[in-house]
């Protein structure tokens, strides 16, 4: 018997899969074919293997806006996110959120991949100026990740006013 007569099969949750990448638990099945099938009996043992998730951390992105700013408009690029194409979505993702110092995506995979990301920011329209607020995120899941948040920071900064007084007679 040779190597040529034993056939591997990579199956996941009863399925064959061509390409194992990922995240889960694969078996590993082979069996006797060809010619020699019929000649030998041959017990074959499963064997199996896992792939975890990556551990990803994404970062918000430190934000700064106006007195008076809707703090809403930072993330109207993700406005209508889902008929967005992948590039204009990872364009628009590029502005707001980053994969923190060595966290890394396989080739091929991008931020895109992790889903639609949701917002939260600690600060209404009119709020206090020059304060700082927290910005949560969420809803970023893919099973060949675990990831985790970052929260970022939006500052309020001061709006510039001037004041013209005309002349009266």
């Amino acid at each position: 018997i040779t190597a040529a007569d034993i056939s591997l099969k990579i199956m996941q949750n009863g399925v064959e899969v061509s390409d194992a990448k990922n995240a889960g638990k694969y078996v590993i099945t082979a069996e006797l074919t060809g010619d020699k099938a019929g000649l030998y009996t041959v017990v074959f043992r499963d064997g199996s293997y896992t792939i975890n998730p990556r551990n990803i951390t994404v970062n918000v992105k430190n934000q700064e806006i106006t007195y008076g700013d809707n703090p809403a408009n930072i993330y109207s690029s993700l406005d209508n996110y889902s008929s967005l194409s992948d590039q204009d979505k990872l364009a628009a993702l590029n502005g707001v959120i980053e994969l923190a110092t060595g966290s890394t995506l396989p080739t091929g995979d991008t931020l895109v991949m992790l889903g639609e990301p949701k917002f939260s920011v600690g600060y209404a329209q009119y709020g206090a100026v020059g304060n700082s607020y927290v910005i949560k995120l969420s809803g970023l899941e893919n099973p060949n990740y675990n990831i985790t948040f970052a929260d970022g920071t939006l500052n309020v900064k001061q709006k510039n006013v001037s004041i013209t007084i005309n002349n009266a007679s």
